[in-house]
């Protein structure tokens, strides 16, 4: 039994500087991590920062230089966007396949000078006269498409501001807009 007790107590004595070597390893694994986690934080830091100055020194030197401009936002335009409706709709008759076929469209036009506004509204008799030629000589056909309505977008954009140059000297109508187009 003497023997028996003598194992157990060198059994223990053994097992007690592994356990006490175990948790040192631990602690030592534990604070090398954490060495390395705030090691990587300082260097990540330092290299945001001297990222971040030279790109603040880039962007203060473009702006000394009058650079900054072309890397901007795209200009806005300075006035908000101006709807001007020509009411009534122009309707006109096209002959459609030896027959009679009717063509109507409302519209609207973009400006943003509110003084242009006023111009359109004051020239509508010359703009709708110039506006239903140009409708009475389309192509039922043509007018169909996608294409067509398209082309015919477009034309009156040029004939709407070939008369407002020709009667206040200003064409800048920046576009239009077919917003109901009934085809019979």
């Amino acid at each position: 039994m003497a023997a028996k007790e003598a194992q157990a107590e060198a059994a223990q004595a053994e097992a007690a500087p592994q356990g006490g070597s175990g948790m040192k390893t631990a602690l030592l694994v534990g604070v090398v991590g954490l060495v390395l986690v705030a090691a990587n934080a300082g260097v990540t830091l330092f290299v945001n920062k001297m990222v971040f100055q030279q790109s603040l020194s880039e962007t203060l030197a473009k702006l000394e230089h009058g650079g900054l401009q072309a890397e901007s936002a795209p200009a806005q335009p300075a006035d908000p966007p101006i709807y001007v409706d020509l009411d009534p709709p122009i309707t006109v008759a096209l002959e459609r396949d030896g027959s009679v076929g009717y063509f109507q469209v409302k519209m609207d036009f973009l400006v943003r000078d509110p003084k242009l506004e006023e111009l359109i509204r004051t020239h509508t008799p010359a703009i709708r006269n110039a506006l239903v030629f140009l409708m009475s000589n389309q192509k039922y056909e043509e007018l169909r498409t996608e294409e067509g309505k398209e082309r015919l977008r477009r034309q009156t954009l040029e004939a709407v501001r070939k008369v407002l140059k020709k009667l206040t000297g200003r064409s800048d109508v920046e576009d239009v807009f077919f917003t109901s187009l009934i085809m019979q």
